[in-house]
């Protein structure tokens, strides 16, 4: 029974809530700043009018042409990881010893992603602050960042939805048509930036961030939806 409960769940959340805790994120994160939001749009409608982004983008257009909203992406999964408490390990035969600590055979340990992503020694007194110009402005440091990224876990326990869930995060906001009609879902999230133009009801109250269980998810997230004229 117990093997049953932990399948279910697994199905039940993985690649599907986490990954929609994500996408919601990075809406609190890019509406709470209208400069970003601008940054944005310019880049997708820039690429949109070039011919660089199909009406369903591919992956490596994305990775491509824009690298901002690439930033964007990872800068909100930094701060704000849809699985905050990774599930810990069991410490091996004769133990652990790490950074003069000693952990004896048996012991569970574990790494918590939303404190590693705030950790200043990686990334400045800045690091709890949204800006996803960290990614792009040194390609150096965003390898370091990308190195000590525990978004989806770590290692050989990593999570085997991560490209599954990538895909889903640069794609689908980004498309523009409709090839689920009856889906109200990937009608608005599928074709958010590019087709809708989103306005924060209230200014510097874009959601609230909660964690239960060892998940994610926002509340709160208050918008106005219109649609946005076509980009040519």
């Amino acid at each position: 029974m117990e093997w049953i409960k932990a399948e279910v769940l697994l199905v039940l959340l993985a690649g599907a809530d986490t990954t929609g805790t994500a996408f919601q994120g990075l809406m609190c994160m890019v509406m709470s700043d209208p400069a970003i939001y601008a940054k944005l749009m310019d880049e997708i409608d820039g690429a949109t009018r070039a011919g660089h982004l199909s009406a369903m983008p591919q992956y490596e257009e994305v990775l491509k042409c824009c690298p901002y909203y690439v930033a964007c992406l990872k800068e909100t999964m930094r701060l704000w990881p849809s699985a905050p408490n990774i599930f810990p390990r069991v410490v091996g035969k004769g133990g652990m010893s790490l950074y003069d600590k000693h952990a004896p055979e048996g012991t569970e340990i574990s790494c918590n992603p939303f404190v590693v992503g705030r950790d200043t020694n990686l990334y400045g007194v800045d690091a709890a602050k949204f800006r996803p110009e960290r990614w792009t402005e040194d390609l150096d440091r965003a390898k370091e960042y990308e190195k000590y990224n525990m978004v989806f876990g770590y290692g050989s326990r990593i999570c085997l939805g991560r490209d599954i869930a990538l895909m889903e995060l640069y794609k689908a906001p980004l498309q523009v048509r409709d090839y689920c009609p009856t889906a109200v879902y990937l009608l608005t999230v599928g074709k958010f930036f590019r087709v809708f133009k989103p306005e924060v009801v209230k200014p510097n109250d874009t959601g609230k961030f909660n964690v239960k269980g060892g998940v994610g998810y926002w509340t709160d997230i208050k918008l106005q939806i219109a649609k946005r004229a076509p980009v040519v």
